[in-house]
């Protein structure tokens, strides 16, 4: 049976076996670009590596609950498009916790049209050094929402003229495992 998000209605979401298949490391060549990249590239980055995955990364306490970091007087939730960036940034900012995968869809339904608009928290995607762009739960629909209505358009206004952006294609990646 095929998942849907109740939100945005897209296609299909892969289910688990699905998602792992399409998981891959990040090697550093890669990671460290996207890490120091700005603020507002991460962002469209993580929608796009999010969308074409099905999962999406975030930290987890000892009981498996959403961790959300305190900006000021804001709570906000971090979010990473895989595994290994999401690990080299927890290290990088000394954030403790494990690092889980979560469905696409279940994140857009549950999480953040549920409990990030009820705590009313900023989403930051692909934090680094305690860096993000930090969006509201409409921001971040409205995102995923013109990457699945036309994903050309979206890498054409996002990364067309993108020297750093780098793919599977030109990436050399090595077995599942963490980054050094």
């Amino acid at each position: 049976m095929r998942k849907v998000s109740k939100i945005i209605g897209f296609d299909q979401i892969p289910d688990i076996c699905q998602r792992r298949e399409l998981r891959r490391s990040i090697a550093a060549g890669e990671a460290l670009p996207v890490l120091n990249g700005s603020d507002e590239w991460r962002f469209h980055y993580s929608i796009k590596e999010v969308a074409e995955r099905g999962e999406i990364w975030f930290i987890a306490d000892e009981e498996g609950k959403l961790i959300d970091l305190k900006y000021e007087e804001q709570w906000v939730c971090p979010f990473w498009p895989h595994e290994d960036l999401a690990y080299l940034a927890c290290k990088k900012m000394n954030i403790l916790g494990d690092i889980d995968p979560m469905p696409l869809d279940y994140w857009i339904d549950e999480v953040l049209d549920q409990n990030c608009r009820s705590d009313d928290c900023l989403i930051a995607l692909c934090p680094s050094n305690f860096n993000a762009k930090l969006t509201s739960v409409d921001e971040v629909i409205a995102a995923l929402t013109a990457y699945y209505k036309d994903p050309e358009a979206f890498w054409e206004q996002h990364f067309s003229d993108d020297k750093v952006f780098l793919t599977a294609k030109n990436i050399k990646t090595g077995p599942k495992g963490y980054l050094p």
